[in-house]
């Protein structure tokens, strides 16, 4: 039996979705999770990282991708994130992801 492509494309993310965890919750970042798009409060959703101003999860947004749905299909259901907001996740994503440090990690 063929694999489904979601299957395919999931295993082939998983992954990045491992290394996107740790950057999360990496204090390195945490002016930019608390000053910009994200926002990480006790007090919003027990300390989860959410989309300032709202209370829709950052992980929302890569479940989304993973399953190959685009970007404004995610915006579409969830209103209250601001795309530039979704951009810049990704973005910051991006950036991390491919930089030498995190590139020479080994996060298996």
């Amino acid at each position: 039996l063929a694999a489904s492509p979601g299957r395919y494309r999931k295993a082939k993310l998983a992954p990045f979705f491992a290394i996107l965890q740790v950057i999360i919750s990496n204090s390195i970042l945490n002016y930019f999770m608390n000053y910009g798009p994200i926002n990480i409060d006790p007090e919003t959703m027990g300390g989860t990282p959410v989309f300032t101003g709202t209370r829709v999860p950052i992980q929302s947004l890569f479940d989304y991708i993973e399953t190959g749905e685009t970007l404004d299909e995610f915006l579409d259901n969830f209103p209250s994130v601001k795309k530039d907001f979704a951009i810049q996740v990704l973005e910051m994503a991006s950036k991390t992801l491919t930089s030498e440090k995190i590139l020479n990690e080994n996060f298996a």
